[in-house]
C-alpha cells in the first residue's frame, strides 16, 4: 500500500484530477514494465492540519498494488550445521 498525499489549496480538487491517471494504458503498460499492478485505489480523503490559529488544506488516497519480484541470483541453502559447546568450570 502506498499513501499518496497533496498538500496545499485545491488539494482536495487536485487529488480527485489525479484518481484518472492511474487509469492511463501509458501508466498501466509502465507499471507492467516493473512488475507492477494496481489492486485498488480507495477514495480521497480530506486531512486538514491546523496550524497558527488557521488550517492547512490536505487531501489523501491510497494505492493498493501487486508486484512480482525474481531473484536473479544463487541461493545457497544451508542443509546442516555444525556447533560445537566448550563448558568450562
Amino acid at each position: 500500500m502506498y499513501s499518496v498525499n497533496v498538500i496545499g489549496k485545491n488539494s482536495i480538487l487536485m487529488a480527485n484530477r489525479t484518481l484518472p491517471v492511474f487509469s492511463m494504458n501509458s501508466i498501466i503498460n509502465e507499471l507492467k514494465s516493473l512488475n507492477i499492478g494496481i489492486l485498488q485505489i480507495s477514495a480521497v480523503r480530506a486531512v486538514p492540519v491546523a496550524i497558527d490559529g488557521g488550517y492547512e488544506e490536505r487531501a489523501q488516497f491510497d494505492l493498493f498494488v501487486s508486484q512480482s519480484t525474481i531473484v536473479k541470483e544463487q541461493l545457497n541453502a544451508v542443509n546442516s550445521v555444525e556447533i560445537q559447546l566448550n563448558v568450562e568450570q
